[in-house]
């Protein structure tokens, strides 16, 4: 938007074993917490949390996060493509 970068740290917080992504089913996931920039958009308490798929593709299944008039969330809808057999899907 304004072309100004910021570095942000990431936490991993561990892995879930059957994370369920709205629509898509359950998968393997592993979950992380970017830092946000406080401001007009996020609180200095806001907590993004994304889940990627745990296997090589590392597809970002489902963003959760706050923002000051409530929450929103992410969901994949569909993937195509993958250079890896996509294995984080669970039955």
């Amino acid at each position: 938007m304004d072309k100004e970068e910021f570095p942000l740290k990431m936490k991993y917080v561990g892995k879930e074993g059957k994370k369920k992504v709205y629509g898509m089913g359950k998968y393997k996931t592993m979950k992380f917490q970017p830092d946000v920039i406080a401001g007009n958009v996020f609180s200095d308490e806001a907590k993004m949390s994304v889940w990627v798929s745990d296997d090589q593709n590392r597809i970002p299944l489902l963003i959760e996060t706050p923002v000051s008039v409530g929450s929103v969330k992410m969901v994949i809808k569909e993937y195509r493509g993958l250079k890896y057999d996509f294995t984080a899907k669970v039955n």
